[in-house]
């Protein structure tokens, strides 16, 4: 944990730390660009949406029928592995990822940019959440945990499971 602080901290201030020409605003926003991120993330998240209200969960004859041997050779090297502890700080590192942009605040020239940089953070933040759940929604991959035993029965048949 203190080494994933201290990368942070080095990011932030080698970043404040570049010559600013003040003259100058490096972020811009263009409504014809911008409106077209904008109006494809509304319809993928739109598909993103459906395409998980309808999964549905692994019924407990699915879980029984599940065998490590029947997939491929790529995910057959983690299938079964489960950790509470690596799902926690897999959780926190992304919480991290989102909010550490925030730091930009820090710098005076940056936020007078703040609507801006607020429009380009929520676009960037909406398509990273909005495609990767698409493509898991659409390709219904069984996550690793739920080819193990141990893990609890109500974490192996939630929808989430085939989300891989």
């Amino acid at each position: 944990m203190k080494n994933i602080l201290l990368g942070i901290l080095i990011c932030c201030c080698t970043s404040f730390s570049q010559e600013k020409d003040s003259t100058q605003h490096p972020y811009t926003l263009h409504s014809n660009t911008d409106g077209w991120i904008i109006g494809a993330s509304i319809v993928t998240g739109g598909f993103a949406y459906d395409v998980e209200t309808h999964l549905s969960p692994l019924s407990p004859a699915e879980l029984q029928s599940l065998n490590k041997a029947s997939i491929n050779a790529f995910d057959k090297g983690i299938a079964g592995i489960y950790s509470q502890s690596q799902s926690t700080m897999s959780d926190v590192v992304v919480g991290i990822s989102i909010v550490s942009p925030l730091s930009m605040i820090l710098d005076e020239e940056i936020r007078k940019d703040y609507f801006t940089l607020g429009v380009m953070y929520t676009e960037t933040g909406v398509l990273s959440a909005i495609a990767p759940s698409l493509g898991k929604g659409i390709a219904k991959r069984i996550r690793p945990y739920v080819y193990n035993t141990s893990t609890p029965t109500e974490e192996r048949t939630e929808s989430d499971a085939q989300r891989s």
